[in-house]
């Protein structure tokens, strides 16, 4: 009888799949034999493990290409509002430049009028109604888009100039604020 007791218990134990953590059972002759059973739950553990490691990854990288695409699609959309507002900002210094080049001529023109045409009065009054006339319809066609990009013409033709008026103009405002 003790010789199919312990028959029983390796069946039961192979069958078991190593259960109670012991990986080795005495066989009849006194020899250890392997736990197949464990091995085998052991194995399809790993590759179920493997394969939930692997969907995991697959659904990181489809939750990570998904909020790259909804950031790209952000960006573009303050992007286009950033140069909206942008051309919104110029078109109205333009306008602004255009009234003001109006009003130069409209004072150029005053002057004119109201000032002596002979003498010396005259020729100076002249000159200076010119001057504002011409500098009213440079403000009125080329607006403040197109005296920017004189000005950047002007500073790459120009460079050391246009420091030294930088700094000049920066020391003449530092003195304006010093002293308030």
């Amino acid at each position: 009888m003790a010789t199919s007791t312990r028959g029983q218990d390796q069946q039961s134990n192979r069958g078991q799949g190593g259960q109670g953590g012991q990986g080795q059972h005495s066989g009849s002759q006194g020899q250890p034999s392997q736990n197949k059973g464990g091995q085998g739950a052991q194995g399809s553990f790993g590759e179920h493990a493997g394969k939930v490691m692997d969907e995991v990854k697959e659904a990181g990288a489809a939750l990570a290409s998904q909020a790259k695409d909804q950031a790209s699609a952000a960006m573009g959309a303050v992007t286009e509002r950033a140069s909206e507002f942008g051309r919104n900002v110029v078109e109205r210094a333009d306008e602004a430049a255009s009234a003001a080049g109006r009003r130069i001529e409209d004072l150029a023109e005053g002057l004119r009028q109201n000032t002596p045409n002979e003498g010396m009065l005259g020729a100076c009054s002249n000159r200076i109604a010119e001057t504002l006339e011409t500098s009213g319809k440079y403000l009125e066609e080329q607006g403040v888009s197109g005296m920017v990009d004189d000005m950047t013409e002007v500073i790459r033709r120009n460079p050391i100039p246009a420091v030294l008026v930088g700094i000049g103009i920066g020391f003449v405002l530092a003195r304006a604020t010093s002293r308030s």
